[in-house]
């Protein structure tokens, strides 16, 4: 019976060491130990022989192996767990084990595609250099769309302050354009539908223009057509100004002015007796100069050198009358258009 009660004794105290040694794991830098130096782990160890020294290191495998059942390839990122103890013979031992683990060291970033940076690369040195960018913005004013690229920035560490920015699109705010526009003309007793094609340049204050197109003139009170209306042409120049500016970038334009037209015009007679008893009928063409009036909006699309606009104006229109004074009438014009900036130095890098 007292060889049982000491055997039992003997367990529980077994017992309570190696609960007691299980428990002491110390963090070898946190103690101060360098635990690659045996001397330095033997000091601490017979000073504190129930400790165990425990600390982590990351290597990377030299060999293709199998480590705890997994299987391991040469380059993987390992992680070893060193702990040095007090075996039973009170001897210093040390015990490592090796666990695949993926270790980031620091914030996570995606491997830069040196490809693709040197493309950028040189669509930024396009953008600043063969685009003209870096010409002062109020001697030449843009639209300019344009993304970075962090890839081209991290290669030359921010060295080239322009180094990743690369155009997307961009146009001239100003310079030339073609413009089209349909008409609807108001006049007394010679309302009807027109249309012109031309030029136009822009400026960052004004803008001048110059056309060509067709629309319909009336027969005079002593034409043998009187009251009918026949096709004319004509050609028109205007000077317009942009007296302020809605936003910040100088999108949506209104501008005022005027300018002068030709036009062309037919005229005949009904017929008439001459002294000789004979009958005769006179008609004849020419043109005549008119001025005019305009009251213009244009919305501009940004970064194409593009834009539509609705003008508004009020011109002469002059009537001929065989034998007798020309006649002067207002007509009121509205008409819709576009134009269309194909010199506008337009880039284009999404496609």
């Amino acid at each position: 019976m007292k060889k049982l009660v000491f055997l039992a004794a003997l367990c529980v105290a077994f017992f309570a060491v190696f609960t007691a040694s299980a428990q002491n794991v110390k963090n070898a830098a946190e103690v101060g130990v360098d635990i690659k130096s045996f001397p330095a782990c033997r000091e601490y160890l017979a000073a504190h022989p129930t400790d165990t020294l425990r600390a982590e290191d990351v290597v990377v495998a030299t060999e293709n192996k199998v480590v705890n059942g997994s299987n391991i390839v040469a380059g993987d990122t390992l992680l070893c767990t060193i702990s040095v103890f007090k075996n039973a013979e009170g001897k210093v031992a040390q015990h490592k084990a090796f666990s695949k683990k993926v270790v980031v060291m620091g914030e996570p970033r995606q491997a830069t595609n040196f490809e693709t940076a040197a493309v950028i690369d040189r669509k930024a040195e396009e953008s600043q250099f063969t685009y003209n960018l870096t010409k002062n913005r109020k001697a030449n004013r843009k639209d300019v769309i344009g993304y970075k690229s962090d890839d081209v920035r991290e290669i030359y560490n921010n060295d080239r302050g322009n180094a990743g920015v690369v155009v997307a699109k961009a146009a001239d705010k100003d310079g030339w354009s073609v413009e089209a526009q349909a008409s609807y003309q108001v006049a007394e007793g010679c309302n009807t539908v027109g249309g012109s094609a031309g030029v136009a340049y822009t400026g960052s204050w004004w803008q001048v223009y110059v056309n060509g197109g067709i629309t319909r003139s009336m027969y005079t009170e002593n034409a043998d057509h009187a009251g009918q209306d026949y096709w004319a042409y004509k050609a028109e120049s205007g000077l317009l100004v942009q007296p302020f500016k809605f936003d910040r970038y100088d999108q949506n334009r209104l501008f005022i002015g005027g300018g002068c037209g030709w036009e062309h015009y037919v005229t005949d007679s009904r017929e008439w007796t001459g002294e000789n008893g004979e009958l005769y009928d006179l008609s004849s063409e020419g043109n005549y100069l008119y001025l005019h009036g305009d009251l213009k909006f244009e919305h501009r699309f940004f970064a194409t050198g593009n834009s539509i606009y609705a003008k508004l104006q009020l011109r002469q229109k002059k009537f001929i009358y065989q034998n007798a004074d020309t006649k002067c009438k207002l007509a009121l014009e509205f008409a819709v258009g576009m134009n269309l900036g194909f010199f506008r130095n337009r880039i284009n890098n999404t496609k």
